[in-house]
């Protein structure tokens, strides 16, 4: 339980990228990481750094995939002798870099009232210690403490692209997809991205604490340095397009959120909600949520207040589905002219983890284990829904004609080939409309 604290989530995803065709630049509707291939990582690349007169588990902590750092602003520092502030903080090592382009990318979250902490940095410059420090101060995400990247990022979830142009010498950043900065970097040396929490050098809450949960560990590295140099500039200029762009925010409490599980099992044994993070499970031979329903089991949460029956609506949400389950919907369109639902979508064993459009088409592969942020876009009016992960366009399929229309996302065991025991998480839920 987090106390008047100073408190940065981030799900860590480092990647190196491959840019494979100048097209990534200028694409309309691109991911900041579209063209880049991902190489991952193992533990041996995440190095710890807390203060050095405290135990590891004083300070830092991993269960169940949420790395916890922990650190006071009278803390010591990472070793004796150093001048440095107090940080637990992961150091990414085996990729130092001189040159190339390099990307990181994190999903953050910070709860107020967090402030005057350093989220995110690329270490090494020519002249001073860092290229960059992304800082949370009183809900705002800052360039050190000077210029504002996005405003008013307390209490949800935001995802972060940093990338770094060693040859042309900028730093661009993306907030959920969109590009907020650019500026110049700080010269050449060794360098390295960091995460966690380290504490400014003024204006720090007395406690700080980071949760990350682990996406894809990864770093990306553009290997096209044969184009010109001075290209770099403008062509990171176009910005990508994000699937929220062009929509209005539904503004969410925890009233529009129904939860439905299991009619004879007690709330907390199908459902958790933690730091931010909503996990639902079920087993195979549950009940159904109402004793007299014909329906499979399931833990789900239904967002209500808002059924819709025309205009263009948007669901959004990062989904986490563990290795194992199989044979579930984890989010659905609930509402059809013909049937129950409009869009199931169901994750199968697989390559890996597939995710699929109910039994049938393939969405995407290889997503077990891994956090991945979902968008599903349902055109009424035109009779169509558009699935994005990650930002990219997956899938687009005809609906199944009017109705009354609402979002749900959990667990709900498939009619056939389910799992004995079924698991999802999810964050950072949100509502969209035009």
């Amino acid at each position: 339980m987090m106390t008047s604290t100073s408190t940065s989530f981030c799900k860590n995803a480092l990647v190196l990228l491959l840019l494979s065709s100048l097209g990534y630049f200028c694409s309309t509707a691109a991911d900041p990481t579209d063209g880049f291939t991902r190489v991952s990582l193992t533990n041996n690349n995440f190095k710890l750094q807390k203060p050095y007169d405290k135990s590891v588990a004083e300070r830092y902590s991993k269960v169940d995939g949420v790395e916890t750092f922990k650190v006071y602003t009278n803390d010591k520092p990472f070793e004796q002798g150093s001048p440095t502030r107090p940080r637990t903080e992961i150091r990414v090592t085996g990729y130092d870099y001189t040159s190339g382009v390099w990307q990181f990318e994190g999903s953050c979250y910070v709860p107020s009232p967090t402030t005057g902490v350093i989220i995110m940095q690329v270490f090494g410059a020519a002249d001073e210690a860092t290229t960059l420090q992304l800082r949370n101060i009183n809900g705002d995400l800052m360039y050190y403490n000077k210029n504002v990247v996005v405003s008013n990022v307390y209490n949800k979830w935001v995802r972060v692209n940093v990338i770094h142009n060693v040859g042309a010498k900028k730093v661009t950043i993306f907030v959920d997809g969109v590009q907020k900065m650019v500026m110049d970097d700080h010269g050449p040396d060794t360098h390295y991205f960091k995460y966690g929490a380290y504490a400014a050098l003024t204006g720090s809450s007395n406690y700080m604490e980071s949760s990350c949960i682990k996406m894809n560990s990864f770093c990306y590295k553009l290997l096209c340095l044969l184009l010109l140099s001075y290209f770099f500039e403008g062509l990171y200029l176009c910005a990508a397009d994000d699937p929220t762009d062009g929509f209005t925010l539904v503004p969410l409490t925890e009233d529009n959120f129904k939860l439905q599980k299991p009619y004879n099992e007690p709330l907390y044994d199908r459902y958790s909600y933690k730091d931010g993070v909503r996990r639902f499970w079920i087993y195979n031979n549950d009940k159904p949520y109402s004793a007299d329903s014909p329906t499979r089991p399931r833990s789900e949460l239904r967002i209500s207040g808002h059924d819709y029956s025309s205009g263009i609506w948007q669901f959004e949400g990062y989904a986490y589905v563990p290795s194992g389950t199989s044979g579930v919907t984890i989010v659905q369109i609930h509402g059809a002219s013909e049937g129950a639902t409009t869009l199931q979508l169901r994750m199968y064993e697989g390559d890996g983890g597939d995710l699929r459009y109910y039994r049938y088409n393939l969405v995407d592969t290889d997503l077990y284990d891994k956090w991945f942020r979902v968008n599903i876009i349902h055109n009424v009016d035109k009779g169509k829904v558009i699935v994005f992960i990650d930002g990219v366009k997956k899938f687009v399929v005809k609906d199944q004609g009017p109705g009354d229309l609402y979002f749900k996302c959990g667990v709900y065991a498939a009619p056939f080939n389910s799992s004995n025991y079924m698991e999802s998480r999810w964050k950072g839920i949100k509502l969209y409309k035009k």
